[in-house]
């Protein structure tokens, strides 16, 4: 008993050693921090926390840090690792970074993939609650600077909630690249002021090269480990260019298992969802309203377009060395059903936009 009382002791001194915080508590090997906008210090008391769980084997079985309600300047990106929640009810977090490029490598928040591949970076992350603004928009500090939200790679077991993302200048609120197992809900993605840039909200990626994937990690690895097993449910998407999709494929990659269902979309200038090689999927239930396309589910562009994107990549891209690619699946089993979609705005767009070719047929998507 005294041994344990004594490791107990050594844990709350260390803890309290990193930034006094408003409260901490530990049960088993559990622990949960508080940090108030009096001690928060711009964000890197944060970062502190967060690295108690740095390395191969996380120090806790979880790591919980909750924001007091109150406004909060974050200067620097947050590096998150396995095992470890963010609550943020309550809280607004304006992000102003002062520290690297501006072309998007540095998110507010990402996990650790440093050196993984396949699934196997920084996992089991929840992200819930709180206004996330991205200062992007005219006489904000963020504004004409590409960075993007929150991005998680080369990981799986992810969850956002019950939160916002709003006010970015340009590229993605959330981007998924190589994640098995996402599930995105209740949040709302809102205002992005160059809507030329087709970026989507919601990204969904693969892990391919380092255009599609960046990142300010040293040693990040390319393998093209593809999205499976993501939810995105009852969020709401307004005012952004795209809401959830892909607009760049590897040929032989699938992203698998991908259900969005009962969201919103409104004032979208693009498509609303762009479902691009997926397979196993299912959009149903969606309010689209205003927007460029409704639901553009397709396997196939022509070989000399691009996406009309400031990367100018071409849609549809080789494997990397050494990667087995999948045939053409024969069947898609894709269901788009129950949505409510209305006023179209592209002259030549659609409501519902399915697209193959002879080379890769699109079979088994039913609509209804």
């Amino acid at each position: 008993m005294r041994l344990r009382r004594l490791f107990y002791l050594l844990g709350l001194v260390m803890l309290i050693n990193l930034g006094t915080a408003l409260n901490t508590f530990a049960e088993g090997n559990n622990y949960a921090v508080t940090v108030t906008t009096a001690d928060y210090n711009n964000g890197h008391a944060l970062q502190r926390y967060l690295d108690l769980q740095k390395g191969d084997t996380p120090k806790y079985d979880m790591l919980t840090i909750t924001f007091a309600p109150g406004v909060y300047d974050f200067d620097d990106y947050m590096c998150v690792y396995s095992n470890t929640t963010i609550v943020a009810t309550g809280a607004t977090i304006n992000y102003t970074r002062r520290s690297g490029n501006g072309d998007g490598r540095n998110p507010v928040i990402f996990n650790d993939a440093a050196g993984a591949y396949g699934y196997d970076g920084a996992s089991n992350i929840t992200i819930d609650g709180g206004v996330w603004d991205l200062q992007g928009q005219p006489g904000q500090a963020m504004y004409a600077k590409r960075l993007e939200g929150f991005r998680f790679m080369h990981c799986k077991n992810i969850t956002v909630k019950n939160l916002t993302l709003q006010n970015m200048y340009t590229t993605h609120m959330l981007t998924i690249e190589g994640v098995d197992g996402a599930t995105v809900t209740n949040c709302t993605f809102k205002h992005q002021y160059m809507i030329s840039q087709k970026k989507e909200a919601i990204h969904i990626d693969s892990m391919h090269n380092d255009s599609m994937a960046p990142s300010s990690q040293n040693n990040v690895r390319y393998d093209d480990t593809f999205t499976k097993n993501l939810v995105v449910d009852s969020c709401t998407f307004e005012d952004v260019p795209r809401g959830i999709g892909t607009h760049i494929a590897i040929e032989g990659c699938y992203p698998d298992s991908i259900t969005i269902t009962n969201n919103t979309f409104n004032d979208i200038t693009y498509e609303a969802i762009k479902a691009y090689c997926y397979k196993n999927f299912t959009i149903k239930n969606n309010t689209i309203n205003l927007c460029g396309i409704g639901i553009k589910a397709y396997n196939y562009v022509p070989a000399d377009e691009t996406d009309g994107t400031e990367d100018d990549e071409k849609p549809y891209q080789k494997p990397n060395d050494g990667v087995i690619r999948e045939p053409n699946p024969s069947m898609f089993n894709g269901v788009i059903e129950k949505n409510i979609i209305s006023n179209v705005t592209n002259s030549s767009g659609f409501g519902i936009h399915l697209q193959g070719c002879s080379e890769r047929p699109y079979r088994g998507v039913t609509v209804n």
